[in-house]
């Protein structure tokens, strides 16, 4: 049996053992359910969404071959922040 859903696909045997499943989801995005999480203040979602942008933080904070640690916080600080900011369509502000 073949099982379609938003988050994936799975095939599954006459026994209802998973055999094989696929994530279909983007694994590019930071998932819509920590998003809401991380808005809402909650720590261990806020991490991971610094967690998920750590290697473009990392990236963008470079001078000289050398992370500014300074500025990898100021980028961290500034994306909290954002986080807390970014209202969902029909939110009031």
């Amino acid at each position: 049996m073949i099982l379609l859903w938003q988050y994936g696909v799975a095939i599954i045997s006459t026994y209802g053992q998973i055999i094989f499943w696929k994530d279909l989801r983007n694994p590019k995005l930071v998932p819509y359910e920590t998003i809401v999480r991380a808005t809402s203040g909650e720590p261990e979602a806020i991490d991971e969404v610094l967690r998920h942008y750590s290697k473009r933080i990392r990236l963008a904070s470079l001078e000289n071959g050398q992370v500014n640690k300074d500025t990898e916080d100021n980028i961290k600080r500034r994306l909290i922040a954002a986080l807390f900011q970014f209202r969902f369509d029909g939110q009031p502000t």
